[in-house]
């Protein structure tokens, strides 16, 4: 469950608190708690409010060793994360990075092979990686 908040609200105790609501609902359906089900519940926002108190949280569950994790109950079954965008952002660029350089190197080198118009034309007609036109079986009569 992800719970986004507009960029004018600054996240803090009371939006955690509406995702535990959330969270106990949910566990109060014994259709959703069958077996080993698990549920991630994530409140996202553009700060953090000056109370301090979500921090507090980041620290108090740090022993579980992951990031963000602010409420950790039944074992790890159920989990609360808090991010800010910027923090999504981030990791994003950190976890794509190896392949975003990869395309641009890629982009530098076919750049440099293919100096005109012709010369693209040229590689794109003799590609062997082309797939050829797929064969359509005739409807029998």
């Amino acid at each position: 469950m992800v719970e986004l908040k507009r960029p004018t609200v600054a996240l803090g105790e009371t939006q955690l608190s509406q995702v535990k609501k959330y969270l106990q609902v949910i566990r109060k359906e014994d259709r959703f708690n069958m077996g080993n089900v698990k549920w991630t519940f994530y409140l996202v926002g553009n700060k953090f409010n000056t109370s301090g108190f979500l921090e507090g949280e980041l620290e108090n569950n740090k022993n579980h060793g992951e990031q963000h994790l602010v409420y950790w109950v039944d074992n790890g079954m159920t989990k609360i994360y808090v991010l800010k965008w910027s923090e999504i952002f981030d990791e994003f660029s950190k976890r794509h990075e190896y392949l975003l350089d990869k395309l641009k190197l890629e982009e530098e080198l076919w750049l440099k092979q293919h100096d005109n118009a012709d010369n693209v034309v040229d590689d794109v007609v003799n590609n062997s990686a082309t797939l050829e036109k797929p064969l359509i079986p005739k409807k029998a009569k």
